[in-house]
């Protein structure tokens, strides 16, 4: 007889985040959830990259071991759909160092703080 709420300041709850276990956990003991959608930082930073909308790809975040990270990258290598993911900050440049080493100089948008006040996008190739 009781209810709970989800509430998340970074973007749509479940979405690369941990929510998505309390959702799983809720649900599994029959717990009913109310979705009400709110900001996507993906969604968002897709419709203003100036990239291709139709078809994307949403990966999330990448692993945070270098080898391991390196070889997800391979694997999505073929992929002909934009690709969204997320990062830290503090990981960034390694992150796009391996994405150029592997695949290449595509064209890429970087775009942080979104629908916020120090909102910023990065357009150009890898």
């Amino acid at each position: 007889g009781k209810s709970i709420a989800l509430v998340s300041d970074a973007g749509l709850p479940t979405i690369s985040d941990p929510g998505a276990e309390v959702v799983r956990d809720f649900t599994s003991i029959g717990g009913y959830v109310i979705p009400l959608p709110g900001a996507n930082a993906a969604l968002t930073a897709l419709i203003a990259s100036g990239i291709a909308p139709q078809p994307f790809f949403f990966y999330g975040f990448l692993d945070r071991q270098k080898k391991e990270k390196k070889k997800q990258l391979e694997a999505l290598k073929k992929r002909q759909e934009t690709i969204i993911f997320y990062e830290a900050p503090h990981r960034l440049k390694e992150t796009l160092t391996l994405m150029k080493e592997v695949w290449g100089n595509r064209n890429i948008a970087i775009t942080r703080e979104l629908t916020k006040k120090f909102e910023e996008f990065i357009r150009g190739d890898l």
